[in-house]
C-alpha cells in the first residue's frame, strides 16, 4: 500500500516550511479574531443568552465563534496571495522545486510563455482561495443569502 517510513519522513521534512509560511498570517488572523469575539460579547443576544443561564463554553464555542469567524475568513483568503508569494522565498531556502522555482528560473531565463503560465496559475488559486471564502461568509452568515422574490 506504501511504506510509512517515507511517508513520516516526508512529514518530518514538511514541518519546519510549513510553520514558516504560516507564521505570517497566524498573528493577524488572531487578532482580527479576539477583536471580533471581545465586539460581539458586548451584544444584546449574547447578554440575553449569558442572563439565561447558558454556559460560557456553549456560547462562545456555538454562538461567537460563528458569528466572529467572518472577518478572519476574509482575511484568510486574501493571506492566500501571500502564500503564494511566500512560497517562492520558502522553496529557495529549502532547496526545493517546485511551483515557485519554475516561475522564479523562469524569470531569470526570460521565458515569456512561462512566466504567463505562472501568474495565470497563481491568480487562479487566488480567485478560487477568495470564491471558497465568500461561499464559506455565505453559509456561516444568513444575512448575505440571497432572498427569493414575493
Amino acid at each position: 500500500m506504501g511504506r510509512p517510513d517515507v511517508s513520516l519522513n516526508a512529514l518530518q521534512h514538511l514541518i519546519l516550511p510549513a510553520f514558516a509560511l504560516s507564521m505570517a498570517g497566524i498573528g493577524q488572523i488572531t487578532r482580527i479574531t479576539r477583536s471580533a469575539m471581545i465586539e460581539n460579547q458586548r451584544k444584546d443576544h449574547v447578554l440575553t443568552l449569558k442572563s439565561f443561564g447558558v454556559p460560557e463554553r456553549v456560547i462562545i464555542f456555538r454562538y461567537l465563534l460563528k458569528l466572529s469567524s467572518i472577518a478572519p475568513l476574509t482575511i484568510m483568503g486574501l493571506e492566500f496571495a501571500s502564500l503564494i508569494g511566500n512560497a517562492f522565498v520558502i522553496e529557495m531556502i529549502f532547496a526545493w522545486g517546485g511551483f515557485a522555482s519554475y516561475g522564479l528560473n523562469a524569470v531569470l531565463q526570460k521565458d515569456l510563455n512561462a512566466v504567463t503560465a505562472v501568474v495565470l496559475v497563481a491568480g487562479l488559486f487566488f480567485i478560487v482561495a477568495n470564491l471558497i471564502v465568500d461561499v464559506l461568509i455565505t453559509i456561516i452568515d444568513p444575512r448575505l443569502r440571497r432572498k427569493e422574490a414575493r
